[in-house]
Order: structure tokens, then C-alpha cells, then sequence
């Protein structure tokens, strides 16, 4: 029970960082090692984004609300979370195909 508390912790905490995680994939912040470049991005692409559910600096920063950009913002992390969804459901449902349960 602990190691799965621990893993929704870490996952947690990378989630809400992927932007620091997509800075360093860049390849003038790896200097040259192709290892990291590839590790670093394959973990950009796998985890997912929870800093595009985060809208305390766009609320934070605006004086008058503009509502049709609160809607975009909105529809940007619904459709995200749809589309995160659906490919997880799509790998599972094709790793269990061959499994009896």
C-alpha cells in the first residue's frame, strides 16, 4: 500500500513539473549526451501534464476576466485529459488482450 502512495506522489510531483522536464529535453541543456536527450524526452512525452490543469497565474493575472479565454482554457485541459485517457485505455486494452482474468 505504501509503494502505490509513493508512486501517486511522484507522479504527482512530476506531473505539475513537466515544463522544468520539457526546458531540460532541450538539447542545448543536455550538452551533447544524446542518453538523456532520449530518456528526458520519452518521459516528457509519457507523463502526463498536470501544469495545464493549474490556472492560478492566468487567474491571478488578469484584472477583468476574459470569460471566452477562462472557456479555452477549460476546454484545453478537458480535451488534454480526454485524449490522456483514451491512449492509456487503448495500451491497456491492447497489453490485456491476450490475458485470461
Amino acid at each position: 500500500m505504501i509503494e502505490i502512495i509513493i508512486f501517486a506522489g511522484v507522479m504527482f510531483a512530476l506531473g505539475f513539473n513537466m515544463d522544468s522536464l520539457y526546458n531540460l529535453a532541450r538539447p542545448e541543456h543536455v550538452a551533447g549526451n544524446m542518453f538523456n536527450a532520449i530518456v528526458l524526452s520519452v518521459l516528457a512525452a509519457v507523463l502526463p501534464n498536470l501544469s495545464m490543469f493549474d490556472l492560478r497565474v492566468q487567474a491571478a493575472s488578469q484584472i477583468a476576466p476574459d470569460w471566452r479565454y477562462i472557456w479555452v482554457l477549460c476546454a484545453n485541459g478537458v480535451l488534454y485529459a480526454i485524449g490522456y485517457l483514451a491512449v492509456l485505455l487503448i495500451a491497456a486494452g491492447l497489453l490485456f488482450n491476450e490475458r485470461e482474468v
